[in-house]
């Protein structure tokens, strides 16, 4: 496992966020059990995990192989899935409806269409197999900016009435977008 520079200040920002809130031990509950989810599938379909790296936007699987689309599709999809199976049982207890809520939060944020959350590589298998090659890349890259631009107008309206949290996501995303860490 390698952790990169990014998820320690990553970690500092969510820990500031908490403010003694309890929230941060369920987020990161929720993001092991979703990236659980992940590995649990690659080893249904027999695909050796080579590693996990720990970045700003969380965590990276790497595979031995490259997977044909459907088994791409099935490991992305089971970390959304993970947390979103969690969510609906969480949220039927009384007392653990905050656990779920988080759950519930972390598969919407993960299946945002933006690389590198699972939900933008799932739109990139999804653009790619209806236009091959650049063109489905493009096409993916294409909605990403599209939901990033939403965040960002969404974000900088919360910031002029006093709450940044949203842009500052929103820049967060539109970094990994470009590649950055």
């Amino acid at each position: 496992m390698r952790i990169a520079p990014g998820f320690w200040l990553a970690a500092a920002w969510l820990l500031w966020l908490d403010g003694g809130s309890g929230l941060l031990p369920l987020t990161a509950s929720a993001c092991l059990l979703h990236e659980l989810g992940h590995y649990l599938a690659a080893a249904l379909l027999h695909i050796p995990v080579k590693g996990i790296r720990l970045t700003a936007f969380g965590a990276q699987m790497y595979l031995n192989r490259s997977l044909p689309g459907w088994q791409e599709a099935l490991v992305l999809a089971a970390g959304p899935g993970t947390n979103l199976l969690l969510a609906a049982l969480l949220c039927r207890v009384d007392d653990l409806q905050t656990a779920g809520a988080v759950h519930l939060l972390t598969a919407c944020f993960n299946l945002l269409p933006i690389p590198p959350l699972d939900g933008g590589e799932m739109m990139e298998l999804f653009w790619e197999g209806l236009a091959p090659g650049r063109t489905g890349w493009l096409l993916a890259r294409l909605t990403a900016c599209g939901c990033c631009a939403v965040l960002l107008t969404l974000g900088v309206y919360l910031a002029y009435l006093g709450n940044p949290g949203l842009l500052a996501l929103a820049l967060w995303l539109l970094s990994a977008l470009a590649g950055g860490e």
